[in-house]
């Protein structure tokens, strides 16, 4: 009986034994592992992705939009119609001008080297009275001289007062007729009478045509 009792108490007892090992045993396979891990190939892309799509997010920064390329299109056109619509309320009364042209002579040449009147020429004008105080005078003719070494001078004598229209003189070098205009004139006030003079640089024969002085009123 007391040997009974015995193998029982072993037997027991191994059992206990067991079971606090395979207890003890899968307590410790649950404690955490300080492991270092390194990332994946995976983990390692996410921020490389994330900084890639920051540059992309600056890069669409830069460009305007749709919108913003209409209403900038639509500001250009703007200012062009703005700047025309300027041009043309400036030239507008410019057109409405009139014109007056009065003909000295007719076809004239010399080989003198001192002024001569051209015959027929001569007019009589009162600027300011026949046009109003508004009136620009400048005149032109057709020049030329016989020689490529020659030159040819021409201008308007204020024959009343017995003096050279200022800045009225006109010249050419070529030996083909060439048109030549004068600036706006300062003609005397009153009625005075207006001939054309003309010479030749160096006795070259020097040509003159259609001269007609050009009054806008």
């Amino acid at each position: 009986m007391k040997q009974y009792i015995f193998n029982v108490f072993i037997i027991f007892s191994i059992l206990i034994l067991f079971v606090g090992f395979t207890f003890l045993y899968f307590q410790l396979r649950n404690i955490p592992k300080a492991v270092s891990v390194e990332p994946g190939p995976q983990e390692q892309l996410i921020p490389d992705i994330q900084e890639e799509e920051a540059a992309e997010d600056v890069e669409v920064e830069n460009y305007m939009t749709e919108d913003e390329v209409d209403s900038k299109i639509s500001q250009a056109l703007s200012t062009i119609t703005t700047e025309t619509k300027t041009i043309i309320r400036e030239v507008t009364p410019q057109a409405s001008k009139n014109f007056t042209y009065i003909s000295l002579g007719t076809t004239y040449s010399t080989i003198n080297t001192s002024w001569v009147d051209i015959p027929g020429s001569g007019v009589y004008i009162d600027v300011e009275t026949d046009y109003g105080s508004g009136a620009k005078v400048s005149w032109e003719a057709s020049l030329k001289v016989a020689h490529p070494n020659g030159k040819v001078f021409v201008r308007l004598f204020d024959d009343t007062n017995k003096i050279a229209v200022d800045y009225s003189e006109i010249t050419s070098e070529k030996n083909s007729y060439e048109q030549i205009s004068s600036g706006y004139l300062p003609f005397w006030k009153g009625r005075n009478l207006y001939k054309v003079q003309i010479k030749s640089l160096n006795t070259f024969e020097a040509f003159y045509t259609g001269g007609k002085i050009k009054i806008a009123y």
